[in-house]
C-alpha cells in the first residue's frame, strides 16, 4: 500500500499539470464572446385566429386584431405567427411557387386521399420541397401509403386491406361517398392492377 500512494500522487501531479493547474498557466480574466443568439421568426398573439385578420403589405404583414382593430405590423423576417389555437406559415405563398401548381394540387389530394383532411402549411412546404429536389408525386404518394399504414386506426388504411377496400377508403375521402358505382371499382381495381 505505501508503494501505492506515491504513485497516486506523482499521477495526481502530472494530471494537474496536463490539465492547466500548473501556477504559471495564464489566468484568463476576459469573458468569452456571447454565444450567436438568433433573431426570432416567430410573431406570437394571445387570440384565437378567427379573431384576427392577416393582410399582406409592402414590407411584410399587417396583423389586425378584429375586437379593437389594434394593427400589428410584421416585418418580412418573420416567417410565422402563432395564435393560441394556430401557427400561420407566412412563407407558404412563396414556397408553392417553387413547383408546378399542377404539383401543388396533386400533393393536396394526396392529403385527403390517404388522411382525409388538407395540408397544413408546414407539411406542404416540406413535400413541396421534396418535389423540388427530385422526388415524384408516385414518390410522394407511396410515402403517405406508409405513413397511413402506420396509423390504421386514424386513416382506415392497413395492410391485409384488399383493392376493392383501399379504392372505397379513397372514395370515402375524396369524394364523400360511403359506396362505390361498379363502373367506377372495376376502373379502379384494374388501375391498381396494371
Amino acid at each position: 500500500m505505501k508503494s501505492i500512494r506515491p504513485l497516486l500522487l506523482t499521477c495526481s501531479s502530472f494530471l494537474l499539470f496536463a490539465c492547466g493547474g500548473n501556477p504559471s498557466s495564464p489566468v484568463h480574466t476576459e469573458m468569452p464572446p456571447p454565444a450567436y443568439t438568433p433573431t426570432a421568426t416567430m410573431q406570437s398573439f394571445p387570440g384565437l385566429r378567427a379573431n384576427y385578420t392577416i393582410r399582406n403589405t409592402a414590407s411584410g404583414f399587417a396583423v389586425s386584431e378584429t375586437a379593437t382593430s389594434k394593427i400589428t405590423m410584421i416585418d418580412s423576417g418573420i416567417t410565422s405567427l402563432q395564435f393560441a389555437d394556430v401557427s400561420v406559415n407566412l412563407q407558404i405563398a412563396k414556397k408553392v411557387s417553387t413547383i408546378s401548381a399542377t404539383n401543388v394540387q396533386k400533393i393536396e389530394e394526396l392529403y385527403v386521399a390517404f388522411f382525409n383532411r388538407v395540408p397544413d402549411a408546414n407539411g406542404l412546404a416540406y413535400w413541396i420541397d421534396q418535389v423540388a429536389a427530385g422526388a415524384s408525386i408516385n414518390q410522394v404518394a407511396e410515402t403517405f401509403y406508409m405513413a397511413a399504414l402506420n396509423f390504421p386506426v386514424e386513416t382506415g388504411y392497413n395492410t391485409a386491406m384488399s383493392n376493392g377496400d383501399f379504392i372505397k377508403i379513397v372514395y370515402k375521402n375524396v369524394l364523400g361517398r360511403t359506396s362505390v358505382d361498379q363502373g367506377g371499382m372495376d376502373y379502379w381495381s384494374n388501375s391498381l392492377v396494371s
